[in-house]
């Protein structure tokens, strides 16, 4: 944290001694003016920090722990970069995500190829360039062979396991709303190979001599921030491979644990804002790796690696969203005041899709004693609620706010519902500002669209000439 911070939202973003947001040593109002709003700023150094933070947890307790960035979280170029510069490998989903992980010169044995139904466009391009692919269905096992055979190159293999995680029946997630985990993860969730399936595929890939299985996988996902949750997971894992290990012999080069642990903040975060709080990197490593010394203590496993993906809980507070202030409405039969601003749902679309809650400040008053209470509105043909009932000092039309913690699954997501043009992306890294994200103009909106010759509009003349015309 810089020496002109007195109040930090984490080491890099927080309030100058003038009461302003500042990432790292700049201003945060100075950026909306110099690169325009609606505009995405990502913390360069924040990401070291939570890398190092991160690997730091885990490799304390269990030395041959890896860090992995989902790509998903955050696709941007540059900021897989750094990612990959702080010591993180990747986690890619489908062929655009694994080919941005290795453009970003991620090293490919720190790489896994998740997906759902793969083509092989991402097949061929795994196998190429060494990473792990994780198998998510029995009759995947064909395709890989079939490209490994194409290719000449023996394909890596995980498979990623459908857990029955029993031990969370009781446990209710907060999102989605009122599900068992246990049994919703079974219910609700399309990933991974049947336990019934899971000795045949295995047998199946250890016989093959174009394929090599090399991890086991499994990705939780969100359900809660209960640290149960990962503790289901590691229990019933071990437990696979320790079956595994009896029938085949086989023994994990590697354990991939995958996502799903939360993050918040006290001024909430997340689904329906819900997260407040969450358990720490210290407390999830704590947890994690006890059980998994335990297991492979007792069944004689070896010290395979670990490989950790924390999701938004490596990536949300690396950015932040600022937006600028429109209209004001009034309206006095619900006594709400409304606040037009040039951001929307189509650049934080969690709000739309998950009811999540990004805390907005006003960039030149962090600290000031709030004086209304507004629902803050964006300019999109729907219910573009960017925050409903939140406390701020009064803003005029070219205030800035900022919404925090955007720095995961915020511009991965953004869309061009109304033919919005998609906002710019500045990277802060000190005193230095870059743009990795150039701002999309109305003519990027349309550059795909093609209109055959037929349906052409007759030629219009210009302007100028259409007023002579008129003219008497």
């Amino acid at each position: 944290m810089g020496k002109n911070y007195f109040r930090a939202f984490n080491e890099n973003i927080g309030v100058n001694e003038s009461g302003h947001l500042q990432v790292e040593d700049v201003d945060a109002t100075q950026l909306a003016e110099k690169f325009g709003t609606p505009v995405y700023v990502i913390s360069e150094n924040q990401i070291y920090a939570n890398v190092k933070r991160w690997h730091a947890a885990f490799t304390s307790r269990y030395p041959r722990s890896e860090i992995l960035f989902a790509t998903k979280a955050n696709n941007n170029l540059a900021v897989r970069r750094v990612f990959t510069l702080a010591g993180a490998g990747g986690d890619a989903f489908g062929p655009g995500e694994l080919y941005l992980t290795l453009l970003a010169g991620t090293d490919p044995d720190r790489v896994v190829l998740n997906g759902f139904n793969k083509q092989d466009q991402e097949i061929r391009m795994a196998i190429e360039a060494g990473a792990a692919i994780h198998l998510d269905a029995p009759d995947e096992l064909e395709d890989v062979i079939r490209v490994a055979n194409d290719t000449g190159i023996r394909a890596r293999i995980g498979l990623r396991t459908r857990l029955l995680l029993h031990d969370l029946d009781h446990l209710e997630s907060d999102w989605p709303p009122g599900i068992k985990i246990g049994r919703g993860v079974r219910e609700i969730n399309k990933f991974g190979i049947a336990l019934d399936d899971l000795e045949t595929v295995c047998e199946r890939v250890l016989q093959n001599p174009v394929t090599e299985l090399v991890g086991l996988h499994h990705h939780v996902g969100r359900w809660a921030p209960d640290l149960k949750i990962h503790e289901a997971v590691v229990k019933d894992q071990m437990e696979v491979a320790v079956r595994l290990k009896d029938r085949f012999g086989w023994i994990p080069e590697y354990f991939d644990f995958g996502g799903g642990f939360a993050w918040g903040r006290s001024e909430g975060h997340g689904p329906l804002g819900a997260d407040r709080g969450s358990p720490t990197a210290e407390e999830f490593a704590e947890t994690m790796t006890s059980l998994f010394r335990e297991a492979l203590h007792t069944h004689d496993l070896g010290e395979p690696r670990l490989m950790i993906e924390p999701g938004r809980a490596l990536a949300s507070d690396i950015g932040i969203l600022l937006t600028k202030v429109g209209i004001r409405k009034w309206f006095s039969d619900v006594h709400q005041t409304w606040i037009g601003l040039d951001a929307s749902e189509n650049h934080l679309l969690n709000i739309l899709s998950s009811g999540f809650y990004y805390h907005p400040v006003v960039t030149d008053r962090v600290d000031e004693q709030p004086t209304e209470t507004v629902n803050l509105g964006d300019p999109l043909c729907w219910f573009g609620n960017l925050a409903l009932n939140v406390q701020l000092p009064r803003v005029e039309r070219g205030d800035i706010i900022a919404f925090l913690d955007t720095g995961a699954y915020c511009e991965s997501k953004s869309l061009q519902f109304n033919a919005m043009p998609r906002p710019a992306t500045v990277m802060v890294s000190g005193s230095r500002t870059e743009i990795i994200t150039e701002r999309e103009t109305l003519q990027d909106v349309t550059r795909r669209f093609r209109l055959p010759a037929r349906l052409m509009p007759e030629p219009t003349p210009p302007i100028n000439a259409m007023s002579k015309l008129n003219s008497p």
